[in-house]
């Protein structure tokens, strides 16, 4: 593809060669003939030429398009070019011969300088015919050395050929810098490149047939060339108004993402503010909570106080057994409600830190906190079935609801208890990276798998159980809505382990 436009390129470029060759001849023919006066065409042309040069400039000031102004400096020079070649500047200079013969070279001269460095820097960077900046730059230097040689060369006829060709040249090259904007669509590229190209097609049809026919008369050749000279310039002024409304569109369209994102921004903001109130107002709320803990765990000391001393004044009237085991309970009572009064004083302390407790329930707990608690709840009965608990102790910190982990454990210590026949029942925990197994072991009959699958349904009891069927279900249900691990390892005759895996603080 870019070899066939090349081709193209090279064929309309040597029309155009032979057709500026020719032309020189007859513009140095028709100097001979100097207009005398301007007609009202005359004025009326160049006074809507001008004024559209002015609207144009007047638009690129209000838009603070500033470097498109280049546009209207490059019609301009056209514009002074064109009235040195038909004659009008010689009318306005009163007729003078001068500047109907050479007026039009120094005038072609540095118009086709501007053109070819003005053509260079309208082609983008990013396109590839950006590759045609070092040839225009060339033809540049060309055409502003034009100047000189018209005071080196006794015949002006080279100069003017070399004009017209450049001219030509030049006039062409505006075809490409609008196919490099990357603001255009694919469509208005291909209206750039087809609306110049009719122009170029008409133009050469008209002095084709000029030179080679019977030829046009004088008034004919300046409409057609008028005619020319309009199309061009308002095909560059159209494609340089397009190009910056679609650039305008472009920044609209992006100052509306912005504005799009800052608006979600601020949404996201005002989110983030809302969660964070409603952060410190669940703060509150637990510190009241805590504080209400506090005082009713500091109320309840006296009355088992004074359970405790009813129970030493009757003493005598209860078996021993039934003494222990009240003891127990009361002792029991006794440090729950210690251990929730120390909960609660040390939030009332700490009333500035982040809330203990998240939405649904969880919180810090240290294991040995709840170790100790199940090994108070069920030592006693442990003791009078004959079997040992045992509890392995740990300092570090689960996060979870303690509700919920106390049922579930409780849970596996009263099925071992009942259930197992154990002689050992063992309560620790294993460490798994950032979670942490809590672990109820016993050494008792074991189950198959037939009979895990059997205590896993729920009211599903063994032949020779008085339990409910609703302990293991329970765990598992437990486990699964608070999202532990767990899982039943069970050999018949050596006993199970029971696994829950939580999350570690």
């Amino acid at each position: 593809m870019t070899a066939c436009k090349a081709i193209c390129h090279s064929l309309c470029g040597a029309l155009l060669v032979v057709a500026g060759l020719l032309w020189p001849t007859e513009a140095l023919a028709q100097a001979l003939q100097v207009p005398t006066q301007l007609s009202t065409w005359d004025i009326a042309f160049y006074t809507f030429f001008i004024s559209a040069i002015v609207f144009f400039s007047g638009a690129m000031l209000l838009l603070r398009e500033y470097t498109w102004i280049t546009y209207a400096l490059y019609g301009f020079m056209l514009m002074l070019l064109f009235a040195a070649l038909e004659g009008t500047l010689s009318v306005l200079f009163g007729g003078d011969p001068w500047m109907m013969g050479y007026a039009p070279l120094f005038i072609g001269s540095v118009t086709t300088g501007f053109g070819f460095v003005h053509t260079a820097f309208r082609i983008e960077a990013h396109h590839w015919l950006v590759g045609l900046r070092p040839l225009y730059l060339v033809f540049s230097v060309l055409g502003f050395s034009l100047i000189p040689g018209y005071y080196l060369l006794d015949s002006a006829v080279p100069l003017y050929a070399t004009l017209n060709t450049l001219m030509m040249l030049m006039a062409v090259g505006q075809i490409f810098p609008p196919l490099t904007w990357h603001h255009l669509t694919v469509t208005q590229r291909k209206m750039a490149l087809l609306w110049p190209m009719w122009i170029i097609g008409l133009g050469i049809t008209v002095y084709a047939i000029h030179f080679v026919g019977p030829g046009f008369e004088r008034s004919t050749l300046d409409a057609v060339n008028r005619l020319l000279l309009v199309l061009h310039v308002a095909h560059l002024f159209a494609f340089v108004g397009i190009a910056i409304a679609d650039q305008m569109r472009a920044k609209s369209d992006a100052l509306q993402h912005a504005q799009v994102a800052a608006r979600e921004a601020a949404e996201a903001d005002l989110a983030r503010e809302r969660s964070e109130r409603a952060y410190e107002d669940a703060r509150r709320i637990a510190s009241s909570r805590s504080r209400q803990l506090a005082s009713a765990s500091h109320d309840l000391k006296q009355p088992i106080a004074a359970l405790r001393h009813a129970i030493e004044a009757h003493r005598e009237e209860v078996s021993d057994s039934h003494n222990e085991r009240i003891h127990d309970a009361v002792n029991y009572l006794d440090q729950l409600a210690n251990t929730y009064l120390e909960l609660g004083t040390d939030a009332l302390d700490y009333q500035d830190q982040e809330l203990a407790r998240d939405a649904e329930g969880r919180e810090e707990l240290q294991v040995e906190v709840l170790f100790n608690t199940l090994q108070s709840m069920f030592s006693t009965e442990a003791s009078q079935a004959g079997l040992e608990l045992r509890v392995f102790n740990s300092s570090r910190h689960i996060y979870v609801s303690p509700l919920a982990v106390t049922r579930a454990l409780s849970n596996l210590i009263s099925n071992a208890l009942k259930h197992a026949r154990a002689k050992h029942i063992l309560l620790g925990c294993r460490y798994l990276g950032d979670q942490l197994a809590l672990e109820v072991l016993d050494d008792g009959s074991g189950m198959s798998a037939q009979e895990i699958e059997r205590a896993l349904q729920l009211r599903e009891r063994g032949d020779d159980s008085a339990g409910t069927g609703l302990g293991l279900p329970i765990v598992v249900a437990m486990a699964e809505q608070q999202g532990w691990q767990w899982n039943i390892d069970s050999v018949p005759g050596r006993g199970t382990r029971v696994r829950l895996v939580v999350p570690a603080a």
